[in-house]
């Protein structure tokens, strides 16, 4: 079984968004000077960047995460844009943890994101603890973000904010997002 989530606590996630406030407030042309409505636009940034990750299949801002798996896989896949491998240990059966080392105990291939034992070599031999017995915690660092995702962000904020309450959508108001939601999809991840 494998289990893949955000680190939480080492190191604290506090991405930079692709989107700034400013930019937002550009777009819904709202003054610099009224800060009223900033807590929310915030969170529109945040739901946005994450809608666009949701459409795109991959990550969008640096992230560190957190794979379980109960044994080693061949390879370990990890998402796009991987940028390194931060802690790779398993456990045994008699709850003791090994940490590998990286170059010696197995090899990082950040083109495909991959994680393997060295050519000629295999994972350790181990009898694994019952579950979650490997822990792979990597970063995975973005290139830049196309002016396509950030405008269909952009778009979806906007839709936000006028039609703040969904009942209020109108039929010209909800025609729009799928072309919103075309915007982010720009340079989308095929998986064949």
């Amino acid at each position: 079984m494998t289990y893949e989530k955000l680190t939480v606590t080492s190191p604290p996630q506090s991405p930079t968004e692709p989107l700034n406030l400013a930019d937002v407030k550009a777009v819904l042309e709202i003054p610099d000077a009224d800060t009223t409505k900033d807590s929310m636009l915030e969170l529109y940034i945040v739901a946005a960047r994450q809608l666009a990750e949701t459409r795109q299949g991959r990550d969008l801002v640096s992230k560190q995460w957190d794979l379980t798996m109960d044994c080693f896989p061949c390879v370990i896949k990890t998402r796009d844009n991987l940028s390194a491998v931060d802690l790779l240990r398993y456990r045994d059966s008699d709850g003791n943890y090994t940490t590998l080392v990286e170059g010696t105990d197995y090899i990082v291939d950040t083109v495909q994101g991959l994680v393997m034992p060295p050519y000629g070599e295999s994972w350790p031999s181990f009898t694994p603890w019952p579950s979650s017995a490997v822990l792979c915690c990597y970063t995975v660092t973005p290139p830049s973000i196309d002016e396509e995702i950030k405008m269909g962000m952009k778009f979806a904020i906007n839709m936000w904010y006028v039609n703040r309450v969904p009942a209020e959508l109108g039929a010209s108001a909800v025609q729009q997002y799928p072309f919103c939601l075309g915007l982010l999809d720009h340079g989308k991840r095929e998986f064949l």
